[in-house]
């Protein structure tokens, strides 16, 4: 099945096409290179900042993902757990925590980033020193969708704050000759405040999911709008605030504040080319051999990707050839997906472990 989907932003950006999906755990590890190929999986890997408000420093930001076949976004921050492993996922990133005798946990990456808590709710602290505090109450439990925890708050140096914000839903899990059987009240995100100035807004394609079917548009993200809190308006007259800056989206088309708007093509939900505003064309073409990119060509410019998995080293090796003849291999280790050595055209550039 072949379909035509429109964007709003140059590398990734629109509704979810898979949104039950957007509680799978993100990857551990990623190596991804400039054409947005994830080098140890073979999966396209592409991020779009939609947008911002505030400064760097104190401001938000909203970013669009890509994942292999659906699409996710920078909000998606949850914790889920299985066979005593808990994984935090920040958008497309994770890491995952094992559980030890008397319920210690311990980082599986090796890192210095930490999870902890209990009764409900759960702190990971990051390398830099950032906390997300997870609680179960936010989590998303319906249909597909299994948290085990979802974001409540980010902590940072100097009171540095963002707050995420729920409302609460009853909506219906499952079904009996065409009529509703069980309702559940869930929640959904409803803004993220940072320091109290500034605030992302999501909208939702539906509010009400009357049987189970509905489920996907009940959590599909419609627009997100990026308010400047300090700014007074009459609650009276929408207009006083001036307009702010929105992205809106829908399952086939997105439009970034500015009005751009991007075309993917999804064939068997994986993007097979792209054209981005501007272009009478298609400027981006993917090709895969299964599941993987095989080759990619942007602006005429071709990159060829093969894979070799040797099981008794236990190592996975990409090598990327470009047009010209240059190419560059990655080796990974399988068990720790941590790049073993990367190789140029001349021989070894660095090795990693």
């Amino acid at each position: 099945m072949k379909k035509r989907v429109c964007l709003a932003v140059l590398l990734a950006s629109t509704a979810s096409i898979a949104h039950a999906q957007v509680n799978d755990p993100g990857a551990l590890r990623a190596e991804v290179d400039r054409n947005g190929v994830d080098l140890f999986s073979g999966t396209v890997s592409l991020s779009r900042q939609d947008i911002a408000i505030g400064d760097s420093q104190f401001g938000l930001t909203y970013e669009r993902i890509w994942r292999d076949t659906y699409w996710t976004d920078s909000n998606n921050i949850h914790l889920t757990f299985n066979n005593n492993r808990y994984t935090v996922t920040i958008g497309a990133f994770a890491e995952e925590f094992i559980q030890n005798d008397g319920n210690s946990l311990s980082n599986a990456q090796g890192t210095s980033s930490s999870l902890s808590g209990g009764n409900g709710s759960m702190y990971y602290r990051a390398t830099d020193g950032t906390q997300y505090l997870f609680e179960t109450k936010n989590a998303y439990n319906a249909a597909e969708n299994k948290d085990y925890a979802r974001i409540t708050g980010i902590y940072r140096a100097g009171n540095d704050t963002t707050i995420f914000s729920y409302n609460k839903y009853n909506v219906c899990v499952t079904q009996k000759s065409g009529n509703c059987k069980t309702y559940k009240e869930v929640p959904r995100l409803s803004k993220v405040t940072r320091n109290g100035l500034y605030t992302l807004e999501p909208k939702y394609a539906i509010d009400k999911a009357g049987m189970p079917y509905d489920l996907p548009a009940f959590y599909e993200v419609s627009s997100v709008t990026a308010k400047n809190n300090a700014v007074e308006c009459n609650p009276n007259d929408v207009s006083s605030c001036g307009e702010w800056p929105t992205a809106r989206y829908t399952q086939t088309s997105a439009a970034n504040p500015s009005g751009r708007i991007d075309q993917y093509t999804i064939e068997n939900s994986k993007i097979t080319a792209i054209r981005h505003a501007g272009f009478e064309s298609d400027d981006v073409k993917i090709q895969y051999a299964g599941s993987r990119v095989s080759s990619l060509t942007v602006s005429g410019v071709t990159s060829y990707y093969s894979y070799e998995n040797n099981t008794t080293l236990n190592e996975s090796t990409t090598k990327v050839t470009n047009s010209d003849g240059t190419y560059r291999t990655v080796v990974f280790d399988n068990t720790t997906k941590a790049i073993k050595a990367l190789l140029m055209k001349k021989g070894v550039f660095a090795i990693t472990s």
